[in-house]
């Protein structure tokens, strides 16, 4: 893991070195190791390293081919690089190096763009192609790794991080007015190519883009379609298994120690309990190296620790408890708000925070986590209603009537809040849309009331699968993890988002993933044996939470009504006087109708715009 920048100056301008320097040193958190700079001309490249494979001065970057004409910055993993190296060296490719690095170099010169199709990891990368004059960027399937680009035809320019970029004169920090109405009024995040910057935007997943003089070209390079319903539920839930050990091996695959982020619930549990199979066959024991961290939150719902034991138990890999506090994340906030450089919807992102610096602490550099399981296997007790819809539309009367029997047995499914969203079926955001119209200033929101947000139609299971997928939950998601691991220089890798094994989830029919009221249903059948008993019958869900409701009326009424007197930004948005009075009488008595997450985006964006001098 690691942190890149570059300049591509069209028109010729040769680099300021100084600049780019500078840009480096912006993201020195990601990559404290080691460094680089190259430039020709009116190229300039920068590389912040973290080293985890192939710890020698071989991994230095930028690196170069053998024969100077390719310079590549990368940031990222390539799970497979053996297998591909020992391909490239059949093909006749060269290597001088043991990283990962000289792999995506080697296949580019052997395949061009399509080397992207053989790559298995997360990436963010750029080849300075001095043949062709040409720049060729790109990001993984998911957009795991971040990058961030600005370019008006006469400079290109691009970094992982965006405050790199805001250091370059020609990009200004004038906000992005449509992206600050959907987040206002939406609670929507990193739903599209724009960022909260006008200027910026990031590179979509899945997608290349080259550069040149001749223009600028962007293309998809992977896509994937939901439930082809090959496998029967026995073979389904073998193959689940075997794909999983797959995945769970190949990103075991560092030279540093790696650890786990472990919540107590199925996912991750599930990471840590099959990394400890796979271990015990390559060793005969447990792994010595690893260890496990988790939020704890005592005396409150949102304590796990029964559940963790249980995985410590049966494994006997240490843990590393954090008690996240509230004061502690108002002393923090503006630190956690440089790192994610755009706000965020709600304080569970501290819980995480928290948890890296641990890691880091602990002086491990690698974690892995189980973002991406609950959007493929529909671990939302949302997606019943798409599921029920599914099987009433097919007519299968009898399936759908025993599925709604199966939930009507369950108390903790009436308990769950998830259920409010499962039956919004044409709003997919809920009712905060009908709260927030009225906050807001009453020409902004003519403004772009009209725009319709291009997030596609969650028809049917399969759609709104692909849509939690590509735009509601895990591009958000995968942005908190990238900037809170990176913020103490760890890198976090998310095994349920290997391409391969998201194909073959996809391959699964819908009864594999929610069946007789269980959610995750083939990964509960294809790990028996593996997950502890108590974990693998689990059916409350938490995850990576913090008591924000408590922690909001504890620590934050006075500062977020403090700043609400005291605008600086978020006046030109909203109807003030509206917003005070509605918060005021909000938490002012017992009853709350609105929740703490409601306000608490207009209070983030405040501070964000203070972090960053927002125009």
């Amino acid at each position: 893991m690691c942190g890149i920048a570059g300049i591509f100056n069209l028109d010729g301008q040769l680099i300021d070195r100084s600049l780019l320097q500078r840009m480096s040193e912006s993201i020195k958190h990601r990559g404290p190791d080691d460094d680089g700079l190259f430039t020709l001309e009116n190229v300039g490249l920068v590389h912040r390293r973290l080293s985890i494979i192939d710890l020698s001065a071989g991994g230095h970057q930028p690196m170069h081919s053998h024969d100077g004409g390719l310079t590549i910055v990368f940031n990222g993993e390539i799970y497979n690089y053996p297998e591909l190296r020992k391909e490239l060296r059949s093909l006749g490719q060269p290597f001088r190096s043991q990283s990962d690095t000289e792999v995506i170099l080697q296949a580019y010169r052997q395949w061009g763009t399509d080397c992207l199709k053989k790559l298995s990891g997360m990436f963010s990368f750029a080849i300075w192609d001095q043949p062709q004059k040409q720049l060729f960027c790109a990001r993984d399937r998911f957009g795991i790794k971040p990058f961030y680009y600005f370019d008006d035809g006469v400079v290109f320019a691009f970094a992982s991080e965006m405050k790199a970029l805001l250091l370059h004169s020609k990009i200004s920090r004038q906000a992005n007015e449509e992206i600050i109405y959907d987040f206002l009024n939406w609670g929507m995040l990193d739903h599209t190519e724009n960022s909260f910057f006008a200027a910026i935007k990031q590179l979509p997943a899945a997608h290349y883009l080259l550069v040149s003089g001749q223009g600028f070209t962007l293309k998809k390079y992977w896509d994937f379609k939901v439930s082809r319903e090959i496998y029967d539920s026995v073979e389904g839930a073998e193959r689940f298994r075997e794909q999983f050990e797959r995945v769970i091996r190949r990103h075991l695959r560092s030279d540093v120690p790696v650890g786990f982020l472990l919540s107590g619930g199925l996912d991750s549990s599930a990471i840590v309990c099959m990394a400890d199979e796979v271990e015990k066959k390559r060793s005969g024991q447990s792994p010595e190296r690893r260890s496990t961290f988790s939020a704890h939150f005592p005396f409150t719902r949102l304590d796990e620790a029964p559940f963790i034991r249980e995985v410590l138990q049966q494994t006997g890999i240490p843990n590393h408890f954090v008690v996240p506090r509230a004061g502690a994340f108002l002393h923090e906030m503006d630190n956690l708000i440089y790192h994610q450089e755009e706000p965020f919807a709600g304080m569970s992102i501290y819980a995480q925070w928290c948890l890296m610096r641990e890691v880091r602490h602990q002086g491990v550099k690698v974690v892995l986590d189980g973002q991406g399981a609950d959007e493929q296997l529909c671990g939302y007790r949302k997606f019943y209603y798409f599921y029920l819809s599914e099987l009433l539309k097919r007519k299968q009367w009898s399936h759908a009537i025993r599925e709604a029997a199966s939930l009507l047995g369950s108390i903790s499914f009436f308990l769950d809040l998830q259920l409010r969203q499962a039956v919004q079926r044409y709003s997919l955001f809920g009712s905060n849309r009908a709260h927030s119209v009225d906050f807001l200033d009453a020409g902004f929101a003519r403004r772009y009331s009209g725009r319709e947000l291009p997030l596609g139609y969650a028809g049917n299971l399969a759609e709104r699968i692909k849509l939690d997928m590509t735009r509601f939950s895990i591009p958000v998601l995968l942005r908190h993890e990238d900037r809170n691991s990176m913020a103490f220089s760890v890198e976090s890798r998310v095994p349920f988002l290997d391409h391969e094994f998201v194909e073959f989830l996809a391959s699964l029919p819908f009864s594999q993933k929610m069946n007789s009221g269980w959610t995750k249903y083939v990964m509960r059948r294809g790990l028996s044996g593996v997950l502890p008993r108590k974990i693998q019958l689990r059916k409350s869900k938490l995850g990576f939470q913090v008591p924000e409701d408590a922690w909001f009326r504890k620590i934050l009424l006075e500062p977020v009504s403090k700043t609400f007197r005291n605008t600086r930004f978020i006046d030109r948005f909203v109807n003030l006087n509206t917003l005070k009075k509605s918060f005021a009488a909000d938490f002012g008595g017992k009853i709350t109708r609105r929740p703490a997450s409601f306000y608490f985006r207009f209070f983030i964006l405040e501070h964000w715009a203070r972090v960053f001098q927002v125009d």
